[in-house]
């Protein structure tokens, strides 16, 4: 079923469900634990489905995909809001920076659209070797002296015509700016909780350029729709979207999955019931 969890009372909910993921009193399932949200798919083996929830049958997907579901409807969206913004082409220059789940998996979705310029830009040279075999034609570490000066390279002087800025770090977020070209295109959805604020020049990085910048927050429940069968397009390109998945755990092991997941060595890293 989809995470979101609108309120059904605010104005947004009332008047603007079509962004529903925006409502200031809702929920995400499986986020936010304590009394108040008692069986919300917090580690548990059960949960409950708020009135109106949107329920999908996935039974024709194997359970490493379905695992992904749910960030490949954030990617989903985030595509989607880039799409207003953005024309994306088979020649396109596409930069994605960071490569977690979330960056990987996005730039397994924009190779899925046909774009062949697709740029990974991330601190770790292992996960970078796994965009390439996602999808990725190019790859820059951002951590190493003249990260910018090669993504120029790579675009014949001129940067990327559409960066995605996944890396959830202020200080990436900042450098992420000096990756678009003139007159190119921005999608910040790195920014899942506030991890402080990141500084940019307004001239230089965004009036001089004339850049086209949006926001993705979340997902809707017809995200969840077309995750589903970008999951089933990567599969049957043999793109490996499920080595993503790189360490399980039973629910009885979460400290262990917790020190796992703190420690960055793995990707994506999941708890699955006995």
């Amino acid at each position: 079923m989809t995470g979101l969890k609108p309120c059904g009372e605010c104005d947004t909910c009332k008047f603007h469900p079509e962004i529903a993921e925006l409502c200031n009193g809702g929920e995400i399932f499986g986020l936010l634990p304590g009394p108040k949200h008692y069986l919300n798919g917090w580690f548990g083996e059960y949960m409950k489905v708020n009135k109106g929830g949107v329920v999908f049958n996935v039974s024709d997907m194997d359970r490493d995909l379905r695992i992904l579901i749910e960030p490949a409807a954030v990617i989903v969206h985030a595509v989607e809001q880039a799409k207003q913004i953005f024309n994306f082409k088979f020649n396109s220059y596409v930069l994605v920076q960071g490569c977690g789940p979330i960056g990987l998996l996005l730039l397994t979705m924009v190779r899925c659209l046909g774009v062949r310029n697709i740029i990974a830009c991330d601190g770790d040279d292992k996960r970078l070797k796994f965009a390439k075999q996602l999808g990725a034609k190019y790859t820059v570490n951002g951590m190493k002296p003249g990260a910018i000066e090669k993504v120029k390279a790579i675009t014949g002087g001129e940067g990327a015509e559409m960066v995605f800025q996944c890396t959830g770090s202020p200080k990436a977020a900042s450098v992420a700016w000096k990756y678009v070209r003139r007159g190119g295109s921005f999608c910040e959805l790195g920014f899942f909780t506030n991890n402080g604020d990141t500084t940019y020049s307004p001239h230089l990085d965004m009036c001089n350029k004339q850049i086209k910048a949006c926001g993705s927050w979340t997902y809707q429940a017809k995200d969840w729709v077309q995750a589903f069968d970008f999951l089933k397009e990567a599969k049957e390109r043999k793109l490996p979207v499920t080595k993503l998945i790189t360490h399980k755990y039973p629910l009885d092991k979460m400290n262990e999955a917790m020190e796992m997941n703190i420690s960055m060595k793995g990707l994506k890293i999941a708890y699955v019931a006995k």
